[in-house]
């Protein structure tokens, strides 16, 4: 029998991919997307502790979301306009992935402790439940990119990021097919 959670934690990683600028809203320039300064080489850390909240995520990255071309956007483009109006600039970044990355695919908590074993990060003088972050530096060694492609209800330690995205460590991957409107 195939129940609706099943369904939605199939989400298989999308042929295009968009950025789209604007994260921190307003207050924070609403970046714009500038095809010249596309990065080549990121520097991973992990992300422990920003104003005061500890968070799980990898730094350095780039971040796109799979891109739905007859919707003309993104889980992360409707979610932000949805919940974060401010951010929301109206234009993504469209890329194609290029051959065949090894992407790490977290639909689960399973999945996230699995490779969580391998790549721990003890942050217990800092946060809490502290043994349970994810060295995304090591995991960026191991990995082109981690796409989460569950539900954040189902994976506690990545509360943060929201919806379905795909965090990339190498760039070689992608390549800049053009802008688009969101």
């Amino acid at each position: 029998m195939i129940y609706l959670m099943d369904i939605l934690n199939e989400i298989q990683l999308s042929k295009y991919q968009i950025f789209s600028p604007g994260t921190g809203g307003k207050e924070f320039g609403n970046m714009k997307f500038d095809p010249t300064k596309i990065p080549t080489k990121l520097n991973i850390s992990s992300m422990v502790q920003y104003g005061g909240q500890c968070i799980n995520k990898p730094t350095g990255a780039f971040w796109t979301s799979s891109y739905k071309q007859k919707f003309k956007g993104s889980a992360w483009t409707s979610h932000k306009k949805m919940k974060f109006p401010t951010w929301h600039t109206s234009m993504g970044a469209v890329f194609e992935i290029k051959g065949s990355p090894k992407i790490l695919k977290i639909r689960s908590h399973n999945d996230y402790m699995k490779v969580q074993k391998k790549a721990k990060l003890d942050a217990s003088n800092k946060c809490g439940a502290g043994d349970m972050y994810m060295d995304w530096k090591k995991v960026s060694k191991m990995f082109d990119g981690v796409q989460l492609a569950g539900s954040i209800m189902s994976i506690p330690m990545l509360g943060q990021w929201d919806v379905e995205s795909t965090c990339w460590f190498n760039m070689k991957k992608l390549e800049f097919v053009g802008t688009t409107k969101v």
